[in-house]
């Protein structure tokens, strides 16, 4: 996946979506664990499952570096985005069991 070119500053909102796009006119978002990239091909759709991933797609798609932040609290992130997105998915297999 080819990282977008950053546009100006990006203001991280607590609770927030991270959007950025290219000027080929693709759609880059993560929300939590789920990647996802909308362009004139399509889109692609990926789950993130490992911190190293996650950060290393933070980095390389997001330019977003945390390494001001220390590892514990990296890790705390990680665990917290991977709990919502566990609670979501079982969330939705619910919904699905229950129509």
């Amino acid at each position: 996946m080819k990282a977008p070119t950053p546009r100006g500053r990006s203001v991280v909102v607590r609770g927030g979506w991270r959007f950025a796009h290219d000027p080929c006119g693709a759609f880059t978002a993560m929300r939590g664990c789920v990647l996802r990239r909308i362009d004139a091909e399509g889109t692609y759709e990926r789950t993130v499952d490992s911190a190293d991933d996650w950060y290393d797609v933070l980095a390389d798609v997001f330019h977003l570096n945390p390494a001001d932040v220390a590892a514990p609290e990296r890790l705390a992130l990680w665990q917290r985005v991977r709990a919502a997105h566990q609670e979501w998915g079982a969330a939705g297999e619910r919904a699905a069991a229950t129509s």
